[in-house]
């Protein structure tokens, strides 16, 4: 996830939440 990441958003958020985001985001759609 964060190495997709690299290059598309600001680092100053060590993407933290953006991870947090993708990995939930993946979860709901494996319950689906």
């Amino acid at each position: 996830v964060r190495a997709a990441l690299a290059g598309n958003i600001c680092r100053c958020t060590g993407y933290v939440k953006p991870v947090a985001a993708v990995l939930r985001a993946a979860e709901l759609m494996q319950e689906q």
